[in-house]
């Protein structure tokens, strides 16, 4: 009752909370900041309400959790707080139990309070989780997402609303009838907060579209003016539109990034069409164990810290009774230390001279030195379950590394915001967080020190962690796996994209940032106890707090539950190191089973939200270093021994060259190289529950589930004759005869309205399409079939027949295919019946119109003998169907690839023609089917080097790819990429002029940044001295500097390791083996078995080779600064022609000034 007393006028405003929406847009904002401020008032009133009726507790704890998470962050959806206030307000009813003296009091028919409410208490928790479930899940999503599916959410937040809207009621009835029935004479009318108002329904469907701000108002605008969500998703430009207007970017949609502005579109197109399409319900129900886990997180750590806040709380209402600023201090030395300097310091020093004052305050002090400093030190969040360290009395030690070289990681262990000057709060924080049983002395000895050691240890871990990844993945693309290994090529596309386009450039920015050791290296065994023992224990609690959310950081929040408080750059590479550990483990089930490419998406958005805190640290430090220093990169090199430096320069960011993440040879200097692979034994037992998307093993699709085959003509009561199936093609013509366009499609009417407007259903083997369209009276007919999932449509306009039934006329399409043979002077037509799609096969021509009485007898006969055997399911029935299916795939691969990729082998005439009849006959729901594998087949049949597009014939990479060792960035953000088919091309781009005579390294597997920065740089220098040897052996001169005896040894050794012939060039040499093992150009295109009694008997296929082409001498190739001088003279004669033109149209200019002056005159 006093707390309500106290805070009245904050319960009053939190109350009106919900009805100052309905006022003006202007005051929503207003409204917006006053429930933020106000709501930890209520929060605190219902928990001290729930003290006195415990019968609450279980909602208000919901509540308590639900209301607050993520109510700070940034860009809040208002949306959401709208729906968090209605909550608010439904939960302010129980203010009323306030009345209520005795809570075990029974009514006249023996009823409690607790046993009228109970249960909708109950209720009202579970409803509070289910809707901070579906808002966590909602405020993921990015703002594209939303607004495309904005009906779809605002229908499901609107439901919500008004589920608490009836809560309130059943809540205040509840009330009432415990009012009339007299148990509590002296309220005989509830108040409502003492406030004189009533209750204001808000209507949430409305306020919600009012809360909508004018980017969603110009997004949904734009979207209606499209066509709609489905035909906006279908185009890519206007994807780009709307991503512009909502000014998000492509990185707030997809992690993914190529390098390539259209193949980015198209990851972000995918995205939004996956979010689109989405089942909410599933979704909602696949987020809410995720959530169930942070709120329980949560719960235990705003626990402790109650706890601990009411210890350090009392401690410091102690010591206010005493004077002077040191007396808030809990530590004791510290305490000592700040009363020492009194005259000086107050409410805070600067944190250079209080480190330096620390140092002498021990040294003059040693005598007196404590084990542990602070006897009544109260336990921190951080290091309630730590063990009790067993630490010599004498702590003395731990002086020495208490001194001026350590004056920086001292004071950034304190200085907690990084502003320079150490507060009152954080020395107590940084006390108070110290492990149980250890003397500050010790405590900062190992920040002095001990914290480097070990975020260099977790270097070297990350390292070899992402070593075994790439170990994983490594195995020849052209031989058969062993069944351990059977399903790597299934899930190497989603592996590939995940080591490319995740967040690795990131990591290699952060351990390549951070200064090594040098002579930190410790010696003292005391030092090295302390260090492993917190290392290993803030492990096991990062650990244990990542399998609460079974290691899914879906947003930047969720990083703070896991990590606690305290500095991210603490936990940023141990945290690092535990996702990436996880994931090798899907790495190792993805040898045998087929992951959900979902999987990997996830992962990589982990890591991204990790870096999203990293990046708010950085650009808070960075603004606070703007006030004090000229140069910010070069004080972020001073702190955090430089770990965050590299990660705010943008020129290390576009830098790939440096890249430190390659895959570890024999070759790299490294003294201790650690192991974070898993044995064999514990591979096998890795259980399938850590994915959260299970494993796709079987063949498992719901194109069954959901096509035509399943639709039931008895559902569906018809309005019209035309209502109902239909099956048939859509004809086109060349010299060939009549073919199906989109293979035989089946169509479903299902409604024919007053407007005589129809709408429907159609399949095809590209998907499924939506029917449009109208007749009119005298069955004229126009028909619009809309695919879902691709950029084509198709208007047929003609005649319903409705004595023959038959819908025929002509046809026109979006599609360019379509659309080349009305250009070329071709008609499109189309035909449909009511005959069954699966009996289509069996008429001997496409159109149906020269049927003879053989011809039908045969339909008639193969129909019903094929549709004997589907039922019966024979043998030779499941066998035609096999090698159709087989077939299906092999030209609808092969088609696929020649239309994007390169190198290709496109259909030849006679396969285009088996093609079209093959579609033609195939049902609709099995040709989807077979359609859905294409994408899966081709991850298993090549190797998609990803983002990287041929210069030559400027089509996506597969297979092989040659890599210009000549035309190439410094920073290797610019290469000049050939594939096998352009290989022998000479290629102009921007700046690079390839010719012939480059040197090229090929590769048959993706190739990411930390072997490009390995291979680049040692294939150069290869290239180099073998063009030098190859020369000298043409003209029988040796190399200058060179001995005779080594270099003919060499020429000696200039054998194929496959034919063993001498090599001419053009040849290839090894990137990998160890010692020059050359192939001549014959054994390297047709793939020739390595010799095993050959020099080169160790060569692989999967290795990286050189290209050298025909040797010409190297002192005449163009140096830099000759290409330099040509690119000058080129320019210079460009400048030239300009001026020549400028010249020219300054006369233009003259002439035409005085045409229109004499006609003026």
């Amino acid at each position: 009752m006093s707390f309500y007393n106290e805070n009245q006028p904050a319960l009053a405003a939190a109350a009106a909370t919900l009805v100052n929406l309905n006022g003006e847009l202007k005051d929503i904002e207003a409204t917006m900041s006053t429930f933020i401020e106000y709501c930890p008032i209520v929060v605190r009133g219902l928990e001290s309400l729930s003290q006195l009726h415990p019968f609450i507790g279980i909602a208000t704890k919901a509540f308590s959790l639900v209301i607050t998470m993520d109510l700070t962050r940034r860009n809040n959806n208002w949306k959401v707080i709208a729906l968090k206030m209605q909550i608010q307000d439904t939960m302010m009813i129980l203010f009323e139990l306030r009345h209520v003296k005795d809570p075990d009091q029974e009514d006249p028919d023996g009823n409690t309070m607790e046993n009228r409410m109970g249960t909708l208490v109950k209720k009202i928790a579970e409803d509070i989780t289910e809707v901070g479930s579906a808002c966590d899940h909602y405020i993921k999503k990015s703002f594209v997402a939303k607004t495309l599916k904005s009906s779809k959410y605002e229908a499901r937040l609107a439901a919500y609303g008004d589920i608490f809207a009836e809560h309130h009621k059943k809540l205040k009835l509840a009330l009432s009838i415990h009012t009339v029935l007299g148990v509590d004479s002296a309220n005989t009318k509830l108040d409502t907060l003492s406030l004189q108002m009533e209750h204001v329904q808000v209507a949430m469907a409305a306020l919600l579209q009012k809360l909508d701000t004018s980017r969603e108002n110009d997004l949904k605008d734009f979207i209606d003016m499209h066509g709609g969500p489905k035909a906006c998703l279908q185009d890519d430009q206007l994807v780009q539109m709307l991503i512009n207007i909502s000014g998000e970017g492509i990185s707030a949609i997809t992690s993914i990034s190529t390098g390539d502005n259209a193949k980015n579109l198209e990851a972000a197109r995918k995205k939004l069409s996956e979010d689109y399409h989405e089942d909410l319900d599933k979704a909602f129900q696949m987020n809410r164990k995720l959530f169930e886990r942070k709120m329980h997180m949560q719960e235990k750590q705003m626990q402790t810290f109650i706890k601990d806040s009411f210890h350090s709380e009392g401690l410091i209402i102690v010591s206010a009774l005493k004077a002077g600023a040191h007396d808030r201090i809990i530590d004791a030395d510290m305490q000592a230390l700040w009363k020492e300097n009194a005259g000086d310091w107050k409410g805070s020093v600067e944190a250079r001279h209080f480190v330096l004052a620390l140092q002498d305050f021990y040294i003059e002090n040693l005598t007196g030195l404590s084990r542990v400093a602070s006897p009544i030190t109260p336990t921190s969040i951080a290091s309630s379950n730590w063990p009790v360290v067993a630490l010599p009395k004498d702590d003395r030690w731990a002086l020495k590394y208490i001194n001026i070289s350590k004056v920086q990681p001292i004071l950034e262990a304190i200085d907690d915001d990084g502003t320079g000057f150490i507060s009152i709060k954080e020395v107590n924080t940084f006390a108070l967080s110290k492990p149980k049983g250890w003397s500050l002395p010790v405590w900062i000895a190992y920040w002095a020190t001990g914290w480097h050691v070990v975020i260099a240890q977790y270097k070297d871990k990350i390292h070899a962690v992402i070593h075994e990844m790439f170990k994983v993945i490594d195995y020849n693309t052209r031989t058969v796996l062993p069944n351990n290994k059977r399903n790597l090529p299934a899930n190497r596309s989603k592996i590939d994209q995940y080591l490319k386009f995740g967040m690795f450039y990131r990591i290699d920015l952060l351990l390549r940032s951070l200064r090594p050791l040098g002579n930190n290296n410790i010696n003292d065994v005391r030092l090295e106890q302390i260090i492993d023992t917190y290392s290993s224990s803030e492990e096991k609690r990062l650990e244990e707090n990542l399998e609460r959310v079974a290691y899914d950081i879906d947003t930047p929040a969720t990083v703070a539950l896991v990590t606690g408080p305290g500095r991210i750059e603490r936990f940023i590479l141990p945290l690092i190191y535990l996702l990436l550990r996880r994931h090798l483990k899907a790495f190792y089930l993805a040898r045998t089973h087929i992951l959900d490419e979902r999987e990997f998406w996830d992962y990589t958005m982990s890591l991204c939200n990790v870096f999203a805190m990293l990046d708010d640290r950085i650009s808070g430090l960075a603004a606070i270093f703007q006030q004090t220093v000229p140069d910010v990169l070069k004080r972020l090199g001073n702190f955090a021994f430089g770990l965050l430096q590299l990660s705010y320069d943008d020129d290390c960011i576009q830098d790939r060259s440096k890249s430190s993440l390659r895959p570890w040879n024999e070759e790299e200097q490294r003294t201790a190289a650690n192991f974070e692979g898993d044995s064999g034994e514990t591979i096998v037992q890795i259980p399938l529950d850590i994915l959260k998307y299970g494993v796709r093993d079987e063949m498992e699709s719901q194109i069954y589930q959901h096509s035509m085959a399943t639709f039931h003509p008895q559902d569906y009561i018809p309005n019209h004759s035309l209502s109902g199936y239909w099956a048939g093609h859509i004809l086109a013509h060349d010299s060939k005869g009549f073919y199906s366009v989109q293979g035989l499609i089946q169509i479903f009417i299902m409604d024919i309205d007053s407007d005589r407007k129809i709408t429907g259903v159609a399949e095809a083997y590209r998907g499924l399409m939506n029917v449009s369209g109208s007749i009119s009276l005298d069955n004229k007919l126009t028909l619009i079939l809309t695919f879902e999932n691709w950029e084509a449509a198709f208007t047929c306009e003609g005649q319903y027949d409705p004595k023959l039934e038959t819908l025929s006329g002509k046809a026109s399409s979006t599609d360019e295919e379509t659309e080349n043979n009305r250009a070329s002077g071709e008609t499109n037509t189309f035909f449909f019946t009511r005959t069954p799609a699966f009996a289509w096969r069996f008429h001997s021509v496409l159109d149906q119109r020269s049927n003879s009485a053989r011809e039908r007898w045969l339909f008639a006969i193969g129909a019903v003998l094929d549709q004997v055997q589907r039922t019966q399911y024979s043998w030779n029935y499941l066998k035609s169907r096999n090698i159709e299916r087989r077939r299906f795939l092999a030209l609808v691969l092969r088609r696929e690839v020649a239309q994007s990729l390169s190198p290709a082998n496109p259909l030849k005439k006679d396969e285009r023609l088996e093609f079209r009849l093959l579609i033609a006959k195939l049902h609709p729901t099995d040709a989807r089917f077979y359609y859905s594998l294409i994408p899966s087949l081709a991850n298993v049949e090549f190797i998609t080097h990803l983002g990287i597009e041929c210069d030559g014939c400027h089509r996506g990479i597969i297979e092989r790819r040659f890599i210009c060792l000549t035309c190439i960035e410094p920073n290797f953000s610019n290469t000049l990429d050939l594939c096998s088919g352009c290989r022998d091309k000479a290629v102009r781009r921007d700046s690079f002029s390839h010719t012939l005579n480059h040197a090229m390294l090929k590769v048959d597997s993706v190739i990411h940044d930390g072997e490009l920065a390995w291979a680049i740089p040692k294939a150069q220098s290869i290239a180099a001295r073998i063009r030098e040897l190859l020369w000298s052996k043409y003209n029988q001169t040796l190399p200058e500097g060179s001995s005779s005896k080594v270099e003919k040894i060499k020429r000696a050794e200039m054998h194929c390791c496959c034919c063993s012939k001498e090599v001419h060039a053009p040849c290839w040499i090894c990137l990998h083996c160890p010692r020059d093992t050359y192939i001549c150009d014959t054994c390297e295109t047709a793939m020739n078995p390595v010799d095993p009694k050959g020099p080169g008997k160790l060569h692989k296929h999967k290795h990286h080779l050189i290209r050298i082409p025909k040797t010409i001498k190297p002192a005449d190739l163009p140096t830099v600064d000759a290409r330099l001088l040509t690119l000058e003279e080129k320019l210079a004669a460009v400048e030239v022609r300009l001026e020549t033109f400028e010249n020219r149209f300054s006369k233009l200019e003259n002439m035409l000034q005085q045409v229109l002056d004499n006609r003026g005159s």
